[in-house]
């Protein structure tokens, strides 16, 4: 730790660096009270000790007295000795010169149900350093101040509010940090910048003219000032300061962008859901409207690309009461998965198509037969069961004319696809092309779903 920071050594008694919070400060006091108080230290100088102690917490727990020490003013006239060398104030984070170091306190909340915890940040900061610890105040405050009521509300709002005009700058403690500046900068030849901050220590000393008057040390530092805005008067008006610490910086404007941000993406969230809802499907006057959307049937023929037509979603008429049986309409038992369902026939096994429903969109389990058409007459070719969100595919497929038939066995309706016609032409290399028809569901009767086969392969 450097010396010059700490020239009475309170921070060093303390256990801390000069960057320390109030907070810390007074954790730390607690906990060095505690190792060096007489009643529990028997040590020969534990009193003394303690009272040093007592001295520098004394010093450095008053925002006044504090930044008076961190600007290396040194102790109170009745204690102090010669004048220490003008030295720079410093940035208390980062250790940088700036021509324009202010004291500042910046608010941090943090609640739980019932409980709020307010913290201070505070010291000596020049523009980046106070910019960063503002961000980061508020940007905890937003997220984990609010959660308690009505305190967490209110010292939440406090703390914000603060924040965003740059937290609190105490006036009195101000015009010494700039007089003290003003003093280095003169002395260092820059007169003319040590001319604009004793411009400016002297326009924060104009409201707080009493409270500064009232110690020696307030007394001879307002003189020094006025003495060396006298000295340094050349009849140029002093360069006009730079304001680093405006509220129009990027700093205070990202703050109030924060629970913006998070409203937008709180929005963006609500907005891609609800995009993601599927549109009302355009509905013929004459069929029921559906309730979900229908399975989509995928045709293929083995080696050959691909091709999809999805069914459109006219669905079938809900059945009033329907509950779902624990085993299928022939008494078996459903599969666990998607699967053929066991005992029924299995037909039209020698082609080379292969046909895919997928059922990924729908939250019910789908009960459904492939028929075979011949002219009037159908015969159905596969029986099987497609779970909620599943896919389930028919292999080696005979070409011919198919339609689907399926009931949603969660409200018992039933649909029928548009004929399917599968036609193989053969090509080189043992590849089929098959030729499907147009793909559409329509609403189906009971009978025709579940009446008896007519015919036999």
């Amino acid at each position: 730790m450097s010396k010059s920071r700490d020239a009475q050594g309170y921070y060093t008694i303390l256990g801390l660096s000069p960057g320390a919070s109030l907070s810390e400060i007074k954790a730390a006091f607690r906990r060095r009270a505690l190792e060096l108080h007489p009643d529990r230290n028997k040590d020969s100088d534990t009193t003394a000790s303690f009272q040093r102690l007592n001295h520098a917490y004394t010093v450095l727990s008053d925002a006044t007295t504090r930044a008076r020490y961190d600007a290396e003013l040194g102790p109170t006239p009745a204690t102090a000795p010669a004048p220490a060398p003008v030295r720079p104030i410093r940035c208390s984070a980062c250790g940088k010169i700036s021509a324009q170091p202010r004291y500042v306190i910046f608010f941090e909340v943090k609640s739980a149900i019932v409980v709020t915890h307010q913290t201070t940040i505070e010291g000596i900061f020049c523009p980046t350093c106070a910019a960063s610890r503002a961000v980061r105040a508020t940007l905890i405050t937003w997220v984990l101040g609010w959660w308690s009521v009505p305190s967490g509300i209110i010292d939440s709002t406090h703390a914000i509010f603060h924040n965003l005009h740059g937290g609190l700058q105490p006036a009195e403690v101000n015009f010494r940090v700039a007089a003290y500046q003003a003093r280095w900068f003169a002395r260092s030849g820059d007169v003319r910048l040590g001319r604009a901050l004793a411009t400016r220590a002297a326009h924060l000393a104009a409201g707080e003219t009493s409270q500064i008057s009232a110690t020696l040390e307030g007394r001879e530092l307002l003189a020094g000032t006025h003495t060396l805005l006298t000295a340094m008067d050349d009849g140029i008006p002093p360069p006009k300061l730079k304001n680093h610490w405006s509220i129009w910086r990027w700093p205070f404007i990202v703050q109030p962008a924060i629970p913006a941000l998070l409203i937008a993406l709180l929005v963006s969230h609500v907005a891609r859901n609800v995009a993601l809802e599927p549109p009302p499907s355009v509905q013929r006057p004459d069929l029921p409207t559906p309730s979900s959307p229908a399975p989509r049937v995928v045709a293929s023929a083995a080696l050959s690309a691909r091709g999809a037509a999805p069914l459109t979603p006219i669905g079938g008429t809900t059945r009033t009461g329907f509950d779902r049986s624990l085993n299928a309409p022939n008494g078996r038992g459903w599969p666990a998965s998607s699967a053929y369902v066991a005992g029924y026939p299995t037909r039209f096994v020698d082609g080379h198509a292969t046909l895919a429903v997928d059922n990924a969109e729908n939250t019910f389990d789908v009960f459904a037969k492939l028929c075979r058409l011949d002219g009037a007459s159908r015969v159905v070719a596969r029986v099987f069961l497609v779970t909620a969100g599943g896919q389930f595919t028919l292999t080696d497929l005979t070409a011919g004319r198919y339609d689907l038939r399926y009931r949603d066995l969660t409200s018992g309706s039933l649909s029928r696809s548009d004929p399917l016609d599968l036609e193989e032409t053969p090509v080189a290399g043992r590849i089929y092309k098959i030729r499907g028809g147009t793909v559409k569901t329509f609403a189906l009767a009971e009978s025709g779903f579940e009446e008896d086969d007519r015919l036999s392969p």
